[in-house]
Order: C-alpha cells, then sequence, then structure tokens
C-alpha cells in the first residue's frame, strides 16, 4: 500500500512539474534551470482541537499544487512510538521495528518543523529540478522564519542551496481571523449584543466570496468591494455589484423580476440596528 501511495504522488509531482515547465517556458521561454511552483500547505492535529490547546502526539501535513490542485508531498510527525515506549519502561532494548517516532520538540512546532522537512524532501525527490516559488499558508511565523537562511535570520534551518520561497496568505484562514472578531460578539448577552450566529456565517460567506471575486484587482477595487461585505448585511447595496446581489440588479433594471417587492426580511437596517452596525465596523477596522 505504501508503494503505491508513493508512486501515485510521484506521477503527481511529476504532473505539477510538467504544468509548470510548460507554463515557464511559454511565458519566459528558458529552459533546464529549476522548475518553481506553488504549493497550498496546512498540519491537521490528530485531536480536536480547541484553538486553544496544542499538545496532540502527531501530525499529518500536505503540500497541495496549485495547479494541480493534487497532494505532491505527505509527511507525518510523531512523537510517540509505542513499541520503544514499551521497552524503556522495562530497561530493555526496542525490538526491531518500523518507528514512527521522527519529532522531538513540542506540538505546535510541530507545523514549522513538517514544512521543512516537506520542502527538503520535495527538493531532493525531484533530483534539485523542483524549488518553491510560493507557499499559501496561515500566518504562522515560525514556519516563515525557519524557511530562511540562517544568516539572514538566526532561526532560519533552510539550506542555502534550496531557494527561499515567497508567502501568500490563504484566503480561508484570512476569512476566519476576520470573522473571528464577529463571532465573538454573538457570544455576548443580548443587552451587550444583538449579534447571532446567523450574522457571523452570513458575514464568513460574504467576505469569502469578496476576497475570492477581487482577488486579482487592483488594491483601490478590493477596498471599495470590501465595503459591500458589512453594508450588504445591513441591507445597504451601494458596494455591491450586480453580478451577485439581487436588490443591486432590481436598483439597476437588470433584473427580471423588477416591479416586485424583494423581501427585506432577510437583512440587518443599518438604523434599526444602529449599535450592532457600530460594533460590526470597529473591529474589521482594526482587523484590515
Amino acid at each position: 500500500m505504501l508503494k503505491e501511495i508513493e508512486e501515485e504522488v510521484r506521477l503527481t509531482l511529476n504532473n505539477e512539474n510538467k504544468v509548470n515547465e510548460y507554463k515557464r517556458n511559454v511565458i519566459n521561454n528558458t529552459q533546464g534551470s529549476p522548475v518553481a511552483i506553488t504549493i497550498s500547505f496546512d498540519m491537521s492535529w490528530s485531536k480536536r482541537a480547541s484553538g486553544n490547546r496544542y499538545d496532540s502526539l502527531s501530525r499529518h501535513a500536505l503540500a497541495i499544487g496549485v495547479l494541480s490542485k493534487s497532494i505532491l508531498v505527505a509527511i507525518v510527525s510523531s512523537k510517540l512510538c509505542r513499541v520503544c515506549s514499551l521497552a524503556e519502561s522495562d530497561n530493555e532494548e526496542p525490538p526491531n521495528h518500523c518507528c514512527p517516532k521522527n519529532y522531538d520538540g513540542s506540538s505546535k512546532a510541530m507545523e514549522a518543523d513538517a514544512a521543512l522537512q516537506l520542502y527538503i524532501t520535495l527538493y531532493q525527490h525531484s533530483n534539485k529540478n523542483i524549488v518553491l516559488k510560493a507557499v499559501v499558508t496561515d500566518d504562522d511565523s515560525s514556519m516563515r522564519a525557519l524557511l530562511r537562511y540562517k544568516a539572514n535570520i538566526r532561526k532560519g534551518r533552510l539550506p542555502e542551496v534550496i531557494p527561499q520561497p515567497e508567502w501568500l496568505a490563504d484566503p480561508s484562514h484570512r476569512t476566519k481571523v476576520v470573522a473571528k472578531s464577529i463571532f465573538l460578539l454573538s457570544t455576548l448577552p443580548m443587552d451587550s449584543s444583538t449579534c447571532t450566529k446567523v450574522d457571523v456565517i452570513r458575514f464568513k460567506k460574504y467576505f469569502g466570496y469578496m476576497i475570492k471575486e477581487n482577488r486579482s484587482k487592483k488594491i483601490s477595487e478590493i477596498v471599495f468591494a470590501s465595503k459591500a461585505v458589512v453594508e450588504h448585511l445591513f441591507n445597504c447595496h451601494d458596494y455591491c455589484n450586480s453580478n451577485w446581489c439581487r436588490p443591486k440588479k432590481q436598483l439597476e433594471g437588470t433584473d427580471k423580476e423588477k416591479g416586485k417587492e424583494l423581501s427585506t426580511s432577510f437583512y440587518r437596517n443599518k438604523y434599526n440596528d444602529a449599535k450592532l452596525y457600530n460594533q460590526i465596523k470597529k473591529p474589521i477596522v482594526h482587523s484590515t
């Protein structure tokens, strides 16, 4: 089974390599140098996480090619081997076995170490023909520090023969970070905030969609579009786009149902819910 998985990863990696090499040769008309690819990286806990506890004994990480959308490299980090632990408790030498223990640091630091090992594995297994142009991940500063040269930063552990990658923000993580303050409002008593879980879900949906639709546009256009996230929730559609906003379609006269009254009960009202409107806008300004 392990050989089958390794073969599948090898084929996938070759596919990602070919796609990136073709793109590079067509655009830059160069050959012979390593292919620079962009990956999406994340690591999962092997136990249910609360956001406050980091004590898992093992974690698994994946690197996914942004073009092929397939797994390129996988790595499992483990702090424990049951066979070794039992032998140690009996003051005996462990028998010959496939030991899964490959990490001795803290559980929280596993992700940064896995990212480093994953990049080195990718580089070596491709015969030095593949390097990372950029990594799409969360805002883990220790990971970014580890994948730097020691000459540039004290914590850096990346071999100098391997190029340093750039870093791109993960849209899903960015949405989660921005919506966190809105979620906290929904946990307050009603006399402190009228925000509900439904408001949080809608906000996350609007923000995620805004990022997806405008990620290739200019900063000024993104700033304008971002105002629709809160305003649309409160039934103000000045910043909306008629491609997705039905009330905006009706206002512009492009909706087939023009003339029909649209229900506004779905939306909040920025005047009747002025307190909530100001509460939501305040953390958004701080987050961005």
